[in-house]
């Protein structure tokens, strides 16, 4: 009996070792755009098997040189997006007018730190479908959609990510 149960365990174990491994995986990753929510080099959780949506953290691959890069979604297709005065006002494609994001995970230093890369003091952005646009929480040193991800002057650069791009959703550190 004791013999038969600990086989169960171990086929338990075995199989649930195994679909963690296949759902799951980690990474480790630098990058300066996600301070301080990810400090230094960081050893991250993530996920192919998932759905975005607003706020997720994410991974994509960029096309031009195959690296990866880590920002957090801020808003997606069909909504708008402006930033003035250093911080992000929202509005919802079923909704009348902007209302300024709670960004509570944002540090105290980087709250009202959301400049436009330009001289312009007021830009809104509509999300295209398909598409989503994403800020790193180092506000000051992301180079991010505000700022074509520092490509802006090159032909077919965008201020948005394609959903397609996004590789695996962070879900932990």
């Amino acid at each position: 009996m004791k013999k038969t149960i600990l086989i169960i365990l171990v086929v338990i174990m075995v199989i649930g070792t195994i679909s963690l491994s296949v759902i799951f995986w980690r990474i480790t990753m630098f990058w300066d755009s996600m301070y301080p929510t990810f400090e230094g080099w960081n050893i991250l959780t993530y996920s192919k098997w998932f759905n975005i949506d607003r706020w997720d953290i994410i991974i994509y691959k960029t096309n031009k040189d195959s690296d990866l890069r880590i920002w957090r979604i801020i808003w997606v297709w069909g909504d708008s997006i402006e930033i003035k005065n250093g911080k992000v006002f929202i509005k919802k494609k079923w909704k009348e007018g902007f209302v300024g994001l709670d960004e509570i995970y944002l540090s105290e230093k980087n709250k009202l730190a959301t400049f436009l890369p330009s001289e312009e003091k007021s830009l809104v952005y509509d999300v295209p479908e398909g598409s989503v646009f994403i800020l790193g929480d180092n506000r000051p040193y992301s180079l991010d959609s505000r700022s074509c991800f520092s490509k802006c002057e090159e032909e077919n650069s965008s201020y948005y990510l394609k959903e397609d791009l996004v590789i695996w959703k962070v879900l932990g550190k």
